[in-house]
């Protein structure tokens, strides 16, 4: 495809040719596109400022809740969970949708080490409206269906009950300070290479 900006400029006589690069040498000599250029490199470095702070600020997020999850009080029985939801509210020991959400968590988090553990799989993830968990009932009975599904795989293999796996998966992030020189930096060429 032929460029149709030279071939339209290969038209126009000599004197509007030379017209033209005329103002294009004072645009250019205006500073107008270094300043363009300083005010992009500068809006730039604010968004990777910004979404540092984001990505920041969700790392310490994902620790608070893992920390919560590891700190948690399992229940293992379903005698003891039918205790504790029968609690009346705001009475010591009441099962809050949030302690709820927290019991189901860490069923999740610490499935048996077991191919055939779907005692986290019925779960479904902390999120509200239609897709979420549900309401108080309905935590209950997810929470209640993990616990009879770890308590049915325990009693088959109960080596596997005694020792939870907590695996959590590193979170990938961008270093701002890469240093080229470590021997373990995988450069653009050799990455797209492998």
């Amino acid at each position: 495809m032929p460029d149709k900006t030279s071939g339209f400029l290969k038209t126009l006589p000599a004197p509007d040719r030379q017209a033209i690069r005329a103002q294009v040498r004072m645009d250019d000599a205006s500073g107008a596109n270094r300043q363009n250029k300083h005010d992009q490199i500068v809006h730039m470095k604010e968004v990777v400022d910004k979404n540092f702070e984001k990505d920041t600020a969700k790392k310490d997020r994902l620790a608070k809740v893992q920390d919560a999850i590891a700190q948690t009080m399992a229940i293992l029985s379903v005698e003891a969970l039918d205790v504790a939801f029968q609690i009346a509210p705001k009475a010591p020991g009441y099962l809050t949708v949030a302690a709820l959400d927290l019991q189901l968590d860490w069923h999740v988090a610490n499935a048996l080490p077991d191919s055939q553990d779907t005692s986290a799989s019925g779960i479904p993830k902390a999120k509200t409206g239609a897709k979420g968990r549900g309401n108080r009932d309905s935590r209950y009975g997810y929470l209640k269906e993990a616990i009879t599904r770890r308590a049915y795989i325990s009693e088959l293999d109960p080596e596997a009950a005694r020792t939870p796996v907590v695996e959590v998966a590193p979170q990938p992030s961008m270093s701002m300070d890469v240093d080229v020189d470590d021997p373990g930096y995988d450069s653009e060429e050799v990455w797209f290479r492998s």
